[in-house]
């Protein structure tokens, strides 16, 4: 019997880990990962005779439907986009069902053993930079994907230091991919042991900011500050508030990557006629956001698509790297309510069971918002995951000897609500 417990942990993590992996790590980039993830899934998902969803029907045939409405529009019938929506709305199906409510807690065990092994690559690299060379020397190409950068597996070599600083990237493609992902786990982690406290979230909020990911940043202080403002008596609050706002203003003022660099951006603007002209020139985050505002004002309802013929040239495909908006943009009104509204219950669900208050679910949910401004996440797997996750969510995700005692009266509540 612990044998087979043992084996099925074991296929459980590989899961997890693999669905992250092709979410945002560069050496597992590719179709032929998302095959491969694919069918090993629906293997595991067939083998422990899980159960089809109607709602799984639901999003995979509603947003093929918007892909084809593209599509007839644009007159253009790209199969392999279909299937690879397809693949990856049906992988993160079966692994999230396959899994079940262990779901978060092992990606929460996966992100922090990363970031336990990005210290001994992000410390030498700021301590040394002379090992830049040495590390790209040994780095191997992603195979499936060309990338500019090498990888390590355990760690992608993104070797820029923006400000004369040296940021953490993990094993993702970019230091604010890795930060948007660490949020999550630690939002996951608040959420099983009730509060900000112990040895894991400790890591995660370290790695957060060793990233230096403006956006990043900002979005783990207003969950602090949110924490504490929700969970403490008034009395800790007139405390704990204060510090957290001045130690943020500081911050902001202090640190170049936080004030001066939205700055820089907010001045810049729209690039889109200097994109045009300049060959150089690519979207800012706030530019790519005015871009797709200005496509989702033509296409609001169904959206823009996800089709090169809706952007002028490959620059603008390449570099409209606001997450949330080009969301917006390509799927329009329809698309981000069938999207972010399980992902909203999933995330109040995570609350429901937990000790923490019921308002943090709305600001979990914010936070994947946020999230959206600084990376491209929401074509990922990982983020289609989190649209089922609701499903798996029950009681005893989060069982402690306080939620045991009042499990049935929060099942009434959440059957009410």
């Amino acid at each position: 019997m612990n044998t087979d417990i043992n084996r099925k942990t074991k296929v459980d993590y590989l899961l997890v880990f693999l669905i992250t992996a092709i979410s945002g790590m560069p050496f597992f980039n590719g179709d032929l990962p998302l095959m491969l993830v694919f069918g090993v899934s629906l293997l595991v998902f067939i083998f422990r005779k899980k159960q089809l969803y109607p709602f799984y029907f639901f999003i995979l045939f509603a947003f093929v439907i918007l892909v084809l409405l593209h599509s007839l529009r644009e007159n253009y019938f790209p199969m392999n986009t279909y299937i690879g929506m397809a693949f990856k709305i049906s992988a993160a199906y079966f692994v999230v069902i396959t899994v079940n409510q262990n779901f978060t807690k092992l990606f929460v065990n996966i992100i922090v053993f990363f970031s336990i092994i990005s210290y001994f690559f992000f410390i030498p690299l700021v301590l040394s930079p002379a090992l830049d060379g040495i590390l790209n020397g040994i780095g191997i190409v992603p195979p499936f994907e060309p990338y500019v950068t090498k990888s390590l597996l355990l760690y992608h070599l993104n070797l820029d230091r923006p400000e004369g600083l040296y940021r953490n990237c993990g094993p993702f493609w970019e230091p604010a991919a890795f930060g948007g992902y660490l949020l999550i786990a630690l939002m996951f982690n608040m959420a099983e042991k009730g509060n900000i406290k112990g040895r894991k979230n400790i890591i995660l909020i370290i790695t957060l900011i060793s990233t230096l990911s403006t956006t990043i940043f900002v979005l783990l202080s207003i969950l602090m500050f949110f924490y504490f403002f929700f969970s403490q008596k008034f009395i800790v609050k007139l405390f704990t508030v204060p510090v957290i706002l001045t130690v943020f203003g500081i911050a902001f003022v202090q640190l170049p990557f936080l004030q001066e660099k939205m700055m820089k951006e907010w001045r810049r603007g729209d690039l889109t006629y200097e994109m045009r002209h300049n060959d150089l020139v690519g979207h800012s985050r706030l530019s790519s956001a005015i871009a797709d505002y200005k496509d989702f004002i033509k296409y609001p309802v169904i959206g823009r698509g996800m089709f090169p013929t809706t952007y002028f040239d490959a620059r603008d495909i390449l570099t409209r790297h606001n997450g949330l908006t080009k969301q917006i943009a390509q799927f329009g009104i329809i698309g981000v309510l069938l999207y972010f509204i399980p992902i909203f219950r999933t995330f109040n669900r995570l609350v429901l069971f937990s000790n923490l208050k019921n308002a943090l679910g709305t600001i979990f949910f914010i936070m994947i918002l946020g999230m959206g401004i600084a990376e491209v996440y929401f074509d990922k797997v990982f983020f289609w995951g989190l649209v089922f996750l609701h499903l798996v969510l029950v009681p005893q995700t989060f069982s402690t000897p306080e939620t045991q005692e009042s499990e049935k009266l929060r099942d009434l509540r959440l059957r009410s609500a």
